[in-house]
C-alpha cells in the first residue's frame, strides 16, 4: 500500500477526506482567483500555488499528498510492478477525491458566485 501514513490508524476514508476537502479549496482559489487576478498573471499563479502547497503539506499525513491523480496513479502503478504486488487497493482514493473534490469545488464557486451577483456585489 502506497499511502503515506505517519500514523498507523489512518484508513481510506480519512485519506479520501483529505483529497476531497483539498481538492475543493484548489479548484474553489482557481476558479475565484482568476476572477479577479485576471490582470496579474503572477499573482494569480502564487494564490493558486500556496493552496496546492497548503494541500500537499496538510494531505501528506494521511495520503501521499500529490494533489495530482496522474502522478498518484503513477507512482502506484510503478510500486506495484516493481514489487509484483496487488498495490493498488487504495487508488480508488485518489481518483474519487479528485473526481468529487472537482465537483464539489466547482459547485462551490458556482454557488458563491451567484450568490454575489443576487446581492449586486461588484468585482473589488
Amino acid at each position: 500500500m502506497y499511502l503515506h501514513h505517519d500514523d498507523d490508524n489512518v484508513d481510506g476514508s480519512q485519506a479520501l477526506l483529505g483529497e476531497v476537502v483539498f481538492t475543493v479549496v484548489l479548484v474553489w482559489t482557481f476558479l475565484s482567483a482568476k476572477k479577479y487576478f485576471s490582470e496579474s498573471p503572477l499573482l494569480y499563479m502564487l494564490v493558486v500555488s500556496a493552496a496546492q502547497y497548503a494541500g500537499i503539506q496538510i494531505v501528506s499525513g494521511v495520503s501521499a499528498g500529490f494533489m495530482n491523480v496522474a502522478v498518484s496513479l503513477g507512482i502506484k502503478f510503478v510500486d506495484a510492478g516493481e514489487h509484483d504486488s496487488d498495490d493498488l487497493d487504495d487508488a480508488w482514493i485518489y481518483i474519487l477525491g479528485f473526481l468529487i473534490g472537482g465537483a464539489l469545488g466547482a459547485v462551490l464557486h458556482w454557488v458563491l458566485e451567484l450568490g454575489i451577483k443576487k446581492t449586486g456585489a461588484s468585482k473589488a
